[in-house]
């Protein structure tokens, strides 16, 4: 679904010559860690995957948007 909902929301940036935020909210310690399987270690290595996929993601979406800006904003919290 969000990838869905990114490229979506890259026309519309598109369309209204806006800049384009993707934002990734992740939470450090889950819930219950035997029901989500494997997680990191650190709040750092959270933080820098969620940044890396955010970016990552941009690259993609970036020749959709030629001359307009993408941010990528990555917090901890709940969604």
């Amino acid at each position: 679904g969000a990838d869905h909902a990114a490229r979506f929301a890259a026309q519309l940036a598109r369309d209204q010559h806006a800049e384009l935020v993707l934002m990734n909210a992740y939470h450090f310690w889950p819930t219950n860690p035997a029901e989500t399987g494997d997680f990191p270690l650190s709040a750092d290595a959270m933080r820098e995957s969620s940044q890396r996929e955010l970016h990552n993601r941009a690259a993609e979406l970036q020749p959709t948007l030629p001359g307009q800006t993408i941010r990528c904003i990555s917090e901890e919290g709940y969604t």
